[in-house]
């Protein structure tokens, strides 16, 4: 959980496509893991940083 709050605030901040690109892949390896709030919560995020969902 940690690394991937650290990937989408520094995606925030550098405004990379790269790293957009993978944290929206990464959504899809997240759904087995919904029930976790936590897990949820990196998926919003991802949601409002990229605009994709799961």
């Amino acid at each position: 959980m940690h690394h991937g709050s650290a990937a989408v605030e520094t995606a925030r901040t550098t405004h990379s496509a790269v790293i957009h690109s993978r944290l929206h892949g990464l959504q899809h390896h997240l759904a087995p893991f919904y029930t976790d709030r936590h897990v949820r919560r990196l998926d919003e995020h991802i949601t409002a940083l990229t605009g994709g969902t799961l």
